[in-house]
């Protein structure tokens, strides 16, 4: 336990300057949203833009992830760190859910008040239970996007600086796209079908499309599962073990 809690303190340190200012752009963003929508009397102009704000929480770990371990990588104490890549990673993912959910939550109190200021319900056609449907999804799948970027991460960071690992790196890159369309063809699965059947629940769910030459993607609430939210967890708890084992064989080279 106290490699854990050095680590969580360590990266709370490391991240608190970008965690506040996070909060102060948030808050400016805000306060600029009122004062144009009090210019130009337009009152729905600053919930849009607070509901714009919530949903870019969908990459918000990714983005985080991101500047840490690119911290990390300058630095390259990571490889001469006595602790294995598991905790170093896993301390890092939760910081980064922890100060995400403070985001979120306080970004929902800021459009929260704007709908009281300019009296202006915050869901439009939802109900209070979808929103709070449409939340939860949103953060579960901020954290499941940053599992998958920590795994691209260290695959691409762990080559070799050979023409193999160049190599490495550029399949690294080239394989987001087959794993997103991995994730479309598992929606249309028998497997899908039957843990979709296994506690089912209104959930947010995420779709795309590309017709005429124009690709469109949103969010909007469907069905999932109990089930499905379990085998999401075990797909990044397995993701999260890979990534570390990766990281190792680079910190023993």
């Amino acid at each position: 336990m106290r490699v854990w809690n050095g680590l969580l303190q360590k990266e709370w340190k490391l991240s608190r300057k970008g965690f506040w200012q996070n909060l102060a752009i948030l808050f400016v963003i805000w306060m600029t949203s009122i004062g144009a929508a009090l210019y130009w009397k337009e009152p729905e102009l600053t919930v849009g833009i607070g509901v714009f704000l919530i949903s870019i929480h969908l990459l918000y770990i990714v983005g985080d992830m991101f500047v840490s371990l690119n911290k990390e990588a300058k630095s390259m104490l990571w490889l001469h760190n006595p602790n294995s890549a598991f905790p170093l990673l896993s301390s890092k993912l939760i910081v980064s859910i922890t100060t995400c959910l403070v985001s979120l939550l306080s970004t929902i109190a800021l459009v929260f008040i704007s709908s009281l200021l300019f009296q202006i319900p915050i869901g439009m056609e939802w109900k209070v239970g979808e929103i709070f449907i449409f939340l939860i999804g949103l953060f579960l799948a901020s954290i499941y996007l940053g599992v998958w970027f920590i795994l691209f991460w260290v695959s691409f960071k762990s080559a070799t600086k050979s023409a193999m690992g160049v190599a490495m790196q550029v399949l690294t890159v080239i394989l987001i796209w087959p794993v997103f369309h991995l994730h479309l063809l598992f929606y249309k699965s028998y497997l899908y079908e039957k843990l979709l059947s296994i506690g089912k629940i209104p959930f947010l769910t995420v779709g795309s499309a590309f017709e005429n030459e124009v690709f469109s993607f949103g969010m909007e609430i469907g069905e999932f599962s109990l089930a499905l939210i379990g085998f999401f967890g075990l797909v990044s708890f397995f993701l999260m073990l890979f990534s570390s084992w990766c990281m190792n064989k680079k910190m023993e080279m």
